[in-house]
């Protein structure tokens, strides 16, 4: 799989920009993985999330290199991680993953 996992889940994301999602692989049935949409949910229903493989995870490494397209994931509600738009200039610095909340609120800016 790619670093960009795009996923369909079975309902509408209930979704704001800078929030973020657990996600499950059964896989490995007792870890859960937080990640942040780096978009809205397409009209499709698809929602992208950067996932980068490190040496201790066991979640994000699976899901690079082992799982593959159509096969099951699970996502838990999503929680706000107080990470919104203010008035006035906008300033965003990331790396590596952490560019996808903030990809998410750009899509938002520009909407």
């Amino acid at each position: 799989m790619t670093p960009e996992e795009i996923v369909r889940p079975w309902s509408r994301l209930a979704y704001r920009p800078g929030q973020a999602i657990p996600v499950h692989t059964p896989r490995h049935p007792d870890q859960w993985r937080w990640y942040s949409p780096a978009n809205a949910p397409r009209p499709d229903g698809t929602v992208e999330l950067h996932v980068r493989a490190v040496a201790a995870g066991t979640v994000s490494t699976s899901l690079v290199h082992q799982v593959r397209p159509g096969e099951l994931l699970h996502l838990g509600p999503s929680h706000d991680t107080d990470l919104h738009l203010r008035d006035g200039d906008l300033l965003l610095v990331a790396g590596g993953t952490g560019l996808a909340p903030l990809r998410a609120l750009v899509e938002q800016v520009v909407r």
